[in-house]
């Protein structure tokens, strides 16, 4: 199971590489609208998120103080996802929205 997750876990944070870096800074460069500046403070939640999640659920003492932090940060995770979800839509207005 550990392989299957570590499996996971990479293919994810190349996506999220590509995504981040190619999409974001390349492509639509982001950081330059004032309209992203929301979807920045989202992204960067949740990038610091990341790592508290991984380290939890990867530790090899699951349970307790742990298991509650990491439990926690999925949760603050989920829900920046989903006001970023909506944020995207609105911040790329003068691109014409998202793209398919």
């Amino acid at each position: 199971m550990i392989i299957a997750a570590t499996v996971c876990l990479v293919v994810f944070g190349i996506l999220a590489i590509v995504d981040g870096v190619y999409y974001h800074d390349i492509k639509y460069k982001l950081y330059q609208d004032k309209e992203s500046i929301l979807e920045h403070i989202y992204h960067t939640i949740r990038a610091v998120m990341f790592p508290i999640m991984m380290y939890c659920f990867f530790a090899h003492d699951l349970g307790g103080l742990l298991l509650i932090l990491g439990v926690t940060a999925a949760a603050i995770d989920l829900l920046t996802l989903l006001f970023d979800v909506k944020e995207e839509g609105r911040s790329r207005n003068r691109y014409g929205g998202l793209s398919n």
